[in-house]
């Protein structure tokens, strides 16, 4: 409840277009960073709530909610709360994306969760991808940061 009371009340931000890794090579992809909307929140969840979460919106028969790791996009799109079921790779490779790190990175880890074949996780990443993008999960595709050489000054507040 938390997670969808922060992201309803975040600012709102257009997504990223989805052109933005027309043209690219795949080592360059590797390189991206991509930043998740301010409306975006990511769950790891010791139980399957999504299903009680429903039937409570719904006015429906509240189902038993087994003691079983589960992953959760909670996400604002057009000013209206979406929550998405996702599997430990996929929530693997968004963990990854939303702490800034680079898409290779990312779907390394996705990878390292996969159960399954190379081929049946690169179908499930076009998926995700097309999914994500779709719902507007995405801010802003930007290239790998640069290090600057200068010493940044330390800030302390006081």
């Amino acid at each position: 409840e938390l997670a969808m009371s922060e992201a309803f009340d975040e600012e709102e931000v257009a997504p990223a277009k989805v052109d933005a890794f027309v043209g690219l090579q795949p080592r360059e992809v590797a390189r991206l960073r991509l930043s998740t909307i301010p409306a975006f929140r990511l769950l790891s969840l010791d139980h399957r709530v999504n299903p009680y979460i429903d039937a409570v919106k719904q006015g429906r028969r509240l189902p038993t909610v087994p003691c079983r790791w589960s992953w959760m996009a909670v996400y604002r799109k057009d000013y209206v709360i979406w929550r998405m079921d996702l599997d430990g790779a996929a929530f693997a490779a968004l963990e990854e994306i939303s702490r800034g790190r680079p898409l290779g990175r990312s779907l390394a880890a996705a990878a390292h969760r996969w159960s399954s074949t190379p081929e049946e996780l690169e179908a499930a990443i076009k998926k995700w991808f097309g999914e994500w993008t779709r719902e507007g999960f995405f801010a802003a595709v930007r290239a790998r940061r640069r290090v600057d050489p200068r010493p940044r000054p330390t800030i302390r507040r006081l």
